[in-house]
């Protein structure tokens, strides 16, 4: 799967043109921190942010502020839109391989994240019933192959899911 990380930068800068009137990563950032923390409730000192694609060291998140965004997400005006643009486990997009012909197989939505000996896995998970359950796995700074890397945060989903 291709990384769209390009367009990501682009993006922020275009919120920054839009909103600040400056198309620069310094304005985007600033719209993005705005909406994150007034409209969504995130904690403003767990993350920092310094570009669009997420390849900078000095991006940091933690995995309660990913959740805190995301289940503010449920509850936003375009939930619908960002739920779907999500990939799904075993059919779409960076997790079209993965959770294929397990219980897991379409129900989980997720935004996959990787880059050199980090791998992450944040969205949401349905559960039997009607509940989803939303999870944000981080591996840092992890010696295991890329591979392995994968396993082990998709077991954790399974576990989540039992």
């Amino acid at each position: 799967e291709s990384s769209q990380n390009w367009f990501a930068d682009l993006l922020l800068k275009t919120l920054g043109r839009e909103f600040r009137g400056v198309g620069s990563f310094a304005a985007g950032i600033d719209v993005e921190r705005r909406f994150l923390i007034d409209s969504l409730g995130v904690d403003s000192t767990a993350f920092d942010v310094v570009d669009g694609s997420g390849l900078s060291a000095s991006n940091l998140v933690t995995p309660r502020a990913l959740v805190q965004m995301l289940r503010a997400m449920r509850r936003h005006p375009g939930a619908d839109a960002f739920v779907r643009a999500l990939p799904v486990g075993g059919h779409s997009g960076t997790l079209r391989q993965r959770f294929r012909d397990t219980f897991l197989e379409g129900r989980v939505r997720a935004k996959t994240g990787s880059i050199d000996r980090v791998n992450t896995l944040a969205g949401y998970l349905e559960l039997d019933g009607g509940r989803t359950w939303t999870f944000a796995i981080l591996l840092n700074h992890h010696t295991a192959p890329n591979r392995e890397a994968l396993r082990r945060i998709d077991t954790v989903v399974a576990e989540l899911a039992r």
